[in-house]
């Protein structure tokens, strides 16, 4: 490849580089894409640097290999990895398990711990892992940029505990009920105080849906203070 190269059609894809910082190769979605471009042909060109270094289309050059289709090229001037990063950064069709992976590549120890926290609970929503690993309110703006940050790993695994077995008694996946049990999480109310309540309320109690932060903090309120007559719960 050379530097007055801009685009060409090429079969060799042994010679396309795979940058460990890019997002990974996710096989269901080549065979998707291997899918499409037999039918449909390729409808966007991978985008690479004059040393084959993949910038964007990585599943796309797989698919094309998987089927012995052309890949088309676009060349963009050499550019460092970190040049390459700062293009991935502005992205938006990544999703929070490619910045994790992203980052971590990057030894960012915060990014690994969330790696790990996702592995422990997969079937838990990854932007509530975020929030629990964070142990405050975050979003994938910072997480994109590469600021998320990990204070109490500890601390965060007791709280997605609690998160987790909480969703397993039926109050759902809700943003709002996170945010609560954040905040009485911080309070020190206790996995084991929490479970002994949720066993002991009626099931209306459980099935209640916050429309925001209020309502949230009123259920859970309830359910703390469920048969006490002192030392009612509140948030502070």
């Amino acid at each position: 490849m050379t530097n007055t190269s801009k685009s060409f059609t090429t079969t060799n894809y042994k010679k396309f580089r795979y940058l460990e910082s890019n997002r990974p190769i996710v096989e269901s979605h080549v065979l998707a894409l291997a899918r499409s471009i037999k039918e449909h042909g390729l409808l966007e060109p991978v985008r690479c640097t004059e040393n084959w270094e993949i910038i964007d289309g990585q599943n796309r050059v797989k698919a094309c290999e998987l089927i012995n289709h052309p890949v088309e090229v676009l060349v963009r001037p050499t550019l460092s990895v970190e040049q390459i990063a700062e293009i991935n950064k502005v992205r938006r069709n990544w999703n929070i398990m490619d910045w994790g992976h992203h980052w971590s590549t990057k030894k960012n120890e915060h990014y690994k711990l969330f790696l790990e926290a996702v592995r422990l609970y997969p079937r838990m929503p990854k932007g509530m892992i975020m929030k629990c690993c964070a142990l405050q309110q975050t979003n994938l703006r910072v997480f994109r940029q590469g600021n998320f940050e990990v204070p109490d790993f500890t601390s965060s695994l007791e709280l997605m505990r609690i998160v987790d077995d909480v969703m397993y008694h039926g109050i759902d996946y809700n943003t709002a009920h996170v945010n609560a049990l954040l905040m009485m999480h911080k309070q020190g109310v206790k996995h084991k105080e929490i479970m002994h309540k949720l066993r002991t309320v009626p099931e209306s109690f459980l099935i209640a849906k916050p429309r925001n932060m209020r309502d949230a903090r009123r259920i859970w309120q309830d359910i703390m203070n469920y048969k006490r007559r002192t030392n009612l719960f509140s948030f502070e």
